[in-house]
Order: structure tokens, then sequence, then C-alpha cells
């Protein structure tokens, strides 16, 4: 059976993004499962909230606004059941360093179900693929709850299926709904991350495409959109969006277009209060990068993505970090490689997209 999806392995807070392209099914062992399948009301109640908290970010997209995402119930379970397994296999096999993976190499442990997350998610559902699946993504981050979806959201790969238009449900998890859904696992009271309170890491979120809706003009921050993070640290993330340059730079900004071409140009401008303009790195989807690059990106602070992004997809990254409780402007524009080229744009110089760092 083939099914879209391929891992985005990274490593603070730790983080570990997996994203959708082409693979096959593999795993080690069955995909039986070793506990049976627990839904409680009040991990329900739990992805209300957490749903809440990632509609509230994809809300703040300018252009056309993404759509809701819903919790999905199988979705749930595969998030709940390996963010446990996580927990069991680092207090068994990994001692003092603890791990983040979407692995499960171990199939003794009690919430073992398969070493693939696309058919831990099948499990889930019965053994049965989504229906009208497009894509698989899992999302994973050594916090818990609100935090780890605002870290998660604050990166770029982690980002792309919290973003993408095609995603349309998710299901959340961690170690502490594990610990009370599976008493039976023994998954531990307390952590390995030194979260507060002790023993809620290792969120897990399991997201599908199971709709292609047309994908429209998007970007983030929209203009007034305030608390964005100050800074992002490209070291959580592997591979590193930015090989080669520095750890620490500003928050990701995105900009979706709706075509499947590579870009032909592209300008991007980035000033702080004081008009200042600001260097920024590039990474745009597609099979070449623009022929033309101008304004405060260059060709030389510029990579194309075919592995992960898809054409369209376009990535803004301040080179520097930037200040606190600060606003900032910026505005873009870019045309595709079409014989009758189209192009995108939103804010201008006299009229700039704003957005305001949180403390």
């Amino acid at each position: 059976m083939t099914t879209r999806s391929a891992c985005l392995l990274t490593a603070m807070v730790l983080l570990c993004g997996c994203g959708g392209g082409a693979g096959s099914s593999s795993g080690n062992g069955g995909s039986s499962g070793n506990l049976p399948d627990v839904l409680s009301t009040a991990d329900q109640t739990t992805n209300t909230a957490i749903m809440g908290d990632l509609n509230a970010l994809r809300a703040q997209c300018g252009g056309v606004a993404l759509a809701d995402v819903s919790a999905l119930n199988p979705l749930i379970i595969s998030a709940t059941k390996h963010a446990g397994y996580q927990a069991l296999y680092d207090a068994a096999d990994n001692g003092n360093q603890p791990l983040l993976t979407h692995a499960e190499p171990d199939d003794i442990l009690a919430l073992y179900v398969n070493n693939a997350f696309f058919i831990r998610i099948e499990d889930a559902n019965g053994g049965n693929d989504i229906p009208n699946w497009a894509s698989y993504y899992e999302d994973i981050a050594s916090q818990a709850g609100q935090p780890a979806i605002t870290s998660l959201w604050n990166t770029v790969f982690h980002r792309l299926a919290m973003m993408r238009q095609g995603v349309t449900s998710a299901g959340y998890g961690d170690m502490a709904m594990a610990r009370a859904d599976y008493p039976t696992a023994h998954v531990a009271t307390t952590d390995l991350w030194g979260n507060t309170p002790a023993g809620n890491g290792y969120a897990t979120l399991d997201f599908t495409g199971y709709t292609t809706p047309s994908v429209t003009f998007s970007y983030w921050p929209a203009s007034g959109t305030t608390g964005v993070p100050s800074s992002f640290d490209t070291t959580t993330e592997s591979p590193n969006p930015l090989p080669g340059g520095p750890a620490v730079v500003g928050p990701p900004l995105h900009v979706i277009c709706p075509t499947t071409e590579n870009f032909g140009t592209l300008t991007v401008n980035l000033t702080d209060a004081s008009n200042h303009h600001l260097s920024v790195y590039v990474i745009v989807g597609g099979t070449a990068l623009p022929t033309t690059i101008t304004g405060d990106a260059s060709a030389s602070d510029a990579a194309v993505n075919t592995a992960d992004l898809y054409p369209g997809e376009i990535f803004i990254l301040p080179l520097a970090p930037l200040a606190a409780s600060s606003t900032y402007s910026y505005w873009f524009t870019a045309s595709d490689t079409e014989s009758s080229p189209a192009s995108f744009s939103a804010g201008t110089s006299a009229t700039p997209l704003t957005f305001t760092t949180g403390p």
C-alpha cells in the first residue's frame, strides 16, 4: 500500500515534524497494538481546546484566512498512544537522553502500535485509511498543551501541516492523556523534559488532509497581528531550515500562493519601527529559485526546497531576532513562470502589513 507521508525528523523546546510526501508503508511488526484503543471524554475536551489554539493561529492569516481544523477521533487515539509510547521508550531504553521520534522501534512496550506513524493512524481507524484522505502528517514537541502549539507554529517544517489548506482534521495527545487512558501501561508521572506541571510532555499532533480545497492566497501574520514570537531557534529542526546561517533568527513568516509553477520574481521587504530595512532569508517551494529576487532578500540568502514545500509556498526568515514588544512592517510581491504570469502581492511601502512581537 502506498501512502503519502514522509518524515522530517528533528531533535529548548525540542520538536519533531513529519510532513506529506511519497512513501510506502513499512513497520516493525504488526499494527494491532498491545492495548485496546481508548477515547475518553477528557480527551475530546482537551482536543476542543487544542483545536481552538490552532485555529486561532490559522485565523491570523491574511489574504484568505485559513479554514478551521477539527478534531477527528482516530487521530486523537493515534496521537495519544504514540505520546505515551515515547514516554515509555525513554524511560525504558533511553535513560537520561530523552528524544522525540515518530518511530516505535521497541515492539514489547505496552503502547506499541507500529513503527510507521501513518499505519498507527490507520490502526486507530479500524485498520482503514481515513475516508478520502490525501496526506497524513505528524508533529511532536517536548512540551504539551497550548505552549506546544505555539512552539510548533513558530517553525518552518512543523508549521507546514498546521498551515496547509488541504489539512482539515487533527488529533492531539500527550503523555498525561496516555497515562489516564491506559493505566496498565504505567506511563511515568514525570517526564525528562522538565515540564511544569511534570509528566505532561510529548505533545503529539496527527493530521490528515482528507479534502482538497482550492488553494487561496494567504500569508502570516496578517496586518495588525500581535504577540508574534520575536525569535526562532533553527537548530530545533532537521534539516535545519537555515544551514550555515545564524542559529537564532526572527520568526518565520509564510506566504501561500495559488500556483503550481516556480516563481519568476520575488520581492520581500521588512522594516522596523524606525523604517530600517532588515535582511531576510527566503525558502521557496518548487524546483528552482525565482529568476529575480529583490528588496531585503537576495539570491545569496535564498533556497529552494523541493522535498517539503509545495510550489507556491514561501517562508521568510528575518536573519536576526526581532525586538520584543515592537512593531514591524513587511510587504511582498511574487509572480510565477506561467506563459501569462500570475502575480501575488500584499502590502506596499506606503501601506505595509504590520505586526507586533510579544513581550
